[in-house]
């Protein structure tokens, strides 16, 4: 996403991968690293994150950006892409950590497609759990 916020900072559209073959590189990358490195990597990965959005211009925000194959949306989206990605992702790690543990803000939250309905699905697979 970092990538992709460069794009718009400059007028551009920028990809968040170089290609597909990139991204799965960049996931067996990942699947390989402790979790300390893990740790290292993620902090660092933030940091340049949080450094792209401090710098952007306010005009930049409004700049029509993609991720993968999705349709066009202003870049201010990144942000709350990036907060449900986190969200979901967490949960997806099995660490006990779901649904139920969600902030209210983020459970209650209007999510555009797909966001709306890869929030639902995890929803959905945690219900057995949440009744239990």
């Amino acid at each position: 996403m970092r990538y992709v916020l460069i794009g718009a900072k400059y007028g551009q559209e920028r990809p968040a991968y170089v290609s597909a073959e990139g991204r799965d590189a960049d996931i067996a990358y990942g699947a390989t690293l402790t979790a300390k490195e893990l740790i290292v990597d993620m902090a660092r990965s933030a940091m340049a994150f949080r450094t792209i959005v401090k710098q952007l211009p306010d005009d930049a925000w409004s700049f029509p950006v993609r991720i993968l194959n999705s349709a066009p949306f202003p870049a201010a989206q990144i942000l709350t892409r990036r907060l449900v990605e986190v969200e979901l992702h967490h949960g997806d790690l099995d660490s006990g950590y779901g649904p139920a543990d969600w902030p209210p803000y983020f459970a209650a939250m209007e999510l555009a497609e797909p966001m709306q309905s890869q929030r639902q699905d995890r929803l959905h697979r945690a219900k057995p759990a949440l009744s239990a």
